[in-house]
């Protein structure tokens, strides 16, 4: 089959024509999304065997979970450069070889030392890859020309799903941690290798034009709408990091739920977030990527407020689940908007907004727990709540620069072009979805007809 056919069903709805190659490329993303989701749910899944087997104590384990998230940060935000001037093609396929191999590591861990290094390199390897992975998928999403963004995020948690449950089994079973990581692994690099050949193959703009003499500023302080969509990042993972470790124990302990009823409210939550990223994209082709995030965080957040209001069982429940669908398709988004901010340095800018989001899991677990302690889980809560509340403020971040642009410019601009003879026809934004979704001005939003206007004139003289 050519690489060119259409997609049956895509043509008989009328609509362009998907060619073969991005179909496999949208495949094989699909598969480094799961990997990117399976290393770190199938690792936290055997921390407890690995703290017996290292003798670490509480602090000391804290010590090298902080080395993981922080590995992460430092590598995005050293690496955007690298994205930018190298083959995601090269790049993705690289990375996620890494961190399957570097899954293995931490099952020989005998000491604090050895896991702290060993998680470095996990964190370092997942993070690439992570960041890696959404730039791909960025720039697939530019080419599909309708929105696909949310659907990878999708994959990623349906990954960290199942490698939770491997983990579980795998403890059922006796296995030790060791053997876990080993076949987790071995399944991990096979996906790894083989989905190497259908990504695009897509030199970025960077390293086509590069300068003779490069210039290293990896410190440089990001640009405004970059540094806005990081913030935008860091308080929907913030608020998904206090719904992942303390909705649970919300309902246990504020509430007075049974064992059952705190299981029940972190199912809510995880099931309603997976289920909203299952169908995110259909929701951002009907109303757009800022309605989407602006929608998704209000819901969120009188979900939130919702279970803190009504501390009751049935209440706390409903809300975490609101909780889960209005946060499932913010980060995809703010990702996607800051990969195509500017597409020459799209590593570099997505880099930086998830190096901020990084920080949102990193503060918020000592930043609840010193209000809970201070004054109360539900009190500390209201934080994350309002984190959510910001984003709806922010979301216009989100527009392209057509629609930023004041309507005042665009009539004046309108009146003169019909003043000097010729009449512009400004095409929708709405024609061309993937400028709504990709975050940039197309080329070609204008066209110039011949005004005939003297002609007829002519003829009425006459």
């Amino acid at each position: 089959m050519p690489e060119s056919q259409p997609v049956s069903p895509s043509h008989s709805r009328g609509e362009h024509p998907v060619p073969r190659r991005l179909r496999r490329a949208r495949i094989a993303l699909y598969a480094y999304f799961f990997v990117t989701g399976s290393v770190i749910s199938i690792w936290a899944s055997r921390i407890p065997a690995i703290k017996r087997q290292t003798g670490v104590d509480e602090g000391e384990l804290s010590i090298a979970l902080l080395a993981l998230a922080l590995g992460g940060v430092v590598t995005i935000r050293l690496m955007g450069g690298l994205l930018d001037r190298f083959n995601g093609r090269i790049i993705v396929p690289a990375a996620a070889l890494v961190a399957s191999i570097a899954l293995v590591a931490p099952g020989y861990a005998t000491n604090l030392q050895q896991l702290t290094l060993f998680l470095l390199l996990l964190g370092s390897s997942q993070a690439l890859l992570n960041v890696s992975a959404n730039l791909q998928a960025a720039r697939l999403q530019r080419e599909w020309g309708r929105p696909i963004m949310v659907s990878f995020h999708a994959v990623c948690s349906i990954g960290g799903g199942l490698g939770a449950i491997a983990g579980t089994l795998c403890v059922r079973a006796g296995l030790d941690v060791t053997t876990t990581f080993i076949g987790a692994s071995s399944v991990l690099t096979l996906l790894s290798l083989l989905g190497r050949k259908w990504l695009l193959d897509t030199p970025a703009l960077a390293a086509q034009r590069a300068p003779a003499r490069p210039r290293f500023r990896r410190f440089a302080l990001p640009r405004g709408r970059i540094l806005l969509l990081g913030v935008l990042a860091l308080c929907c993972m913030l608020a998904e990091g206090a719904a992942n470790d303390w909705s649970a124990l919300y309902t246990r302990e504020m509430v007075g739920g049974s064992e059952t009823a705190a299981s029940a409210t972190y199912a809510a939550y995880a099931t309603m977030m997976a289920a909203g990223r299952l169908i995110g994209d259909r929701l951002v082709a009907l109303f757009g990527p800022v309605n989407v995030v602006r929608g998704g965080s209000l819901l969120a957040s009188f979900g939130l407020f919702f279970a803190l209001v009504l501390p009751l069982q049935i209440p706390v429940i409903i809300g975490f689940a609101l909780v889960g669908i209005g946060l499932s398709g913010i980060v995809p988004q703010v990702f996607n908007a800051a990969a195509n901010d500017n597409p020459e340095r799209s590593g570099r800018d997505l880099s930086t907004v998830t190096a901020i989001g990084y920080f949102g899991p990193l503060l918020g677990p000592p930043t609840i727990g010193f209000l809970a302690d201070r004054a109360g889980l539900s009190v500390a809560l209201l934080f994350p709540a309002s984190l959510v509340l910001f984003i709806a403020l922010g979301a216009g971040t989100l527009r392209t620069a057509e629609h930023r642009e004041p309507r005042a410019l665009r009539r004046s601009a309108s009146s003169k072009s019909l003043r000097t003879g010729s009449m512009r026809l400004w095409v929708p934004p709405l024609r061309h979805l993937s400028e709504n979704i990709n975050g940039h001005r197309s080329e070609q939003s204008e066209e110039t007809l011949p005004n005939n206007n003297h002609h007829d004139s002519g003829r009425e003289t006459r």
